[in-house]
């Protein structure tokens, strides 16, 4: 949790939208309830009291207000994270195949494009992995077995890819490709 809400005030660093912000404060504010968790439903009661004539239930409003904001940001925002992009890009442009270079069209014969090929397939097993290790560690912990353990080595495995994938940009830069033409 402390993890999660470090990432997310740094998220709002980086790039300041308001949603980050709404987030953010809404985070604080569960964070605040968990914590002080007698005063916080001492709270919800007074209000409920208030509420109670309207028939409206204040747990649910909220938790449909919080979800909503949710889905909300996740589904405006664009997904970057994927891995070895860059990496990907350079390869493209650095050894095109069948005379064709650069990020656009298709390379190979028949249209198949051998980079987007390889790629996506690392990237599915590396999802297909994670998803697998997910369910088998959710899994444990609902039997009270170890599973930090079953947690572990998954774990391990995604700082590996992710600092590849950091090392590759660092070896490749940006996608730009090969060095050396005319001037």
């Amino acid at each position: 949790m402390h993890a999660a809400s470090g990432l997310l005030f740094v998220d709002l660093l980086i790039g300041f939208t308001f949603s980050n912000l709404i987030l953010f404060v809404l985070f604080l504010f569960g964070s605040a309830a968990l914590i002080w968790r007698h005063e916080f439903n001492k709270f919800l009661t007074k209000i409920a009291r208030g509420v109670s004539r309207g028939h409206i239930r204040m747990g649910a409003v909220l938790f449909l207000v919080m979800a909503t904001i949710w889905f909300l940001t996740l589904s405006a925002a664009p997904a970057h994270a994927q891995f070895f992009v860059n990496t990907e890009q350079w390869l493209r442009q650095s050894f095109p195949i069948g005379g064709q270079g650069g990020a656009g069209g298709a390379g190979g014969a028949g249209g198949t494009d051998i980079y987007a090929l390889v790629f996506n397939t690392l990237r599915a097993i590396f999802v297909l992995y994670l998803a697998i290790s997910l369910v088998r560690v959710i899994a444990a912990a609902r039997n009270d077995e170890d599973w930090q353990n079953l947690a572990r080595t998954p774990l391990i495995i995604l700082v590996v890819v992710t600092l590849g994938d950091i090392l590759a940009t660092l070896i490749t830069g940006q996608g730009t490709g090969g060095g050396g033409g005319t001037p």
